[in-house]
């Protein structure tokens, strides 16, 4: 049976809340629907099925950029491919989640991108995850992770089509600080963990990606369209890591009048280069701001866990 088949029951119509069907016809092999129709049974909204993805929006929207960075660097970020930083996904997952077992529970990754923390969840054996991505990333993570195990979801994090109390641990990393509203997008994520379950929330901290010359870039770049501002981007991001030295672009202080990130392996600094000044949406928080999020969200057992200003909480 499909993994879309074997827990609809836990999706909802992100319009009018009600239960999903889906419709006779689909194409479907063992494991997977190839294409097909889900109809909601009260207002009869349809959302299509495309290669085992469930689409509730459509890739044209305010997150375009990351489909396209996560498309031209498809796997980068994952540790098995990037030379200079090995074992820096599997780090910065492990701090941020504070070392929580995920073996045989239900995750969520709300803003999954290209799968790089969804490859580590996998190494504990999850019962279930859930990839929900509101970009044409979400077709990525299904070329870089051929898994039966894996429901994929288009859809809006600040309108989540999962309903409420279905997660054993949900987070999202580096994600809610482009939406349009991330405490909205935070409420929705302890909406759908169920009680005592556990969420994990980390954003950018102030500093580099709110600097001024950031800002201005950003803005900028955003004058354009979709296919324009990537190429613009881009290639500042290839020419500032060719043109400015290497003991030079360590220089913290240059990034105050330079939009651009320095790392150990060149694809990954020109793709956070890119991510830092394409974006529509981007806002940056204190330690202060993200703990008042989840105590806003009346979460227990809160801790922030070492990892900027990342925070995990208990319902």
């Amino acid at each position: 049976m499909s993994v879309i088949k074997k827990y609809l029951s836990m999706l909802k119509c992100p319009k009018d809340g009600s239960n999903l069907t889906l419709i006779d016809g689909a194409l479907e092999n063992e494991n997977s629907i190839i294409s097909g129709q889900l109809i909601s049974e009260k207002d009869k909204n349809s959302y299509r099925i495309e290669n085992n993805i469930i689409k509730f929006v459509e890739n044209d929207n305010y997150a375009k950029s990351f489909e396209k960075t996560h498309k031209n660097f498809p796997k980068v970020l994952f540790d098995q491919n990037s030379e200079g930083m090995k074992n820096h996904t599997k780090t910065m997952f492990n701090k941020i989640t504070n070392d929580y077992d995920l073996q045989s529970k239900i995750v969520c990754d709300i803003g999954s991108g290209g799968g790089r923390f969804i490859n580590e969840v996998l190494k504990q054996n999850p019962k279930l995850i859930i990839a929900l991505d509101y970009s044409g990333a979400i077709e990525q993570l299904n070329k870089n992770l051929l898994r039966k195990d894996i429901l994929l979801i288009q859809a809006d994090a600040l309108n989540n089509p999962i309903k409420d109390n279905q997660i054993d641990f949900c987070y999202s990393i580096g994600v809610l600080h482009h939406t349009k509203n991330t405490e909205k997008g935070f409420a929705e994520m302890v909406r759908i963990i169920r009680k005592v379950g556990y969420v994990a929330l980390s954003v950018y901290r102030k500093g580099y990606y709110c600097n001024l010359c950031v800002t201005i870039m950003r803005n900028f770049l955003n004058l354009f369209n979709e296919d324009l501002k990537y190429k613009i981007a881009y290639i500042y991001a290839k020419l500032v890591y060719s043109i400015i030295p290497t003991k030079i672009k360590s220089l913290s202080v240059l990034r105050k009048f330079i939009p651009y990130v320095s790392l150990p392996n060149k694809e990954w600094s020109i793709y956070d280069t890119v991510d830092s000044i394409t974006p529509k949406y981007q806002r940056c928080f204190t330690m202060s701001q993200v703990r008042k999020i989840f105590e806003n969200n009346e979460l227990i057992n809160i801790k922030a866990t070492g990892w900027g200003v990342s925070h995990i909480g208990q319902k």
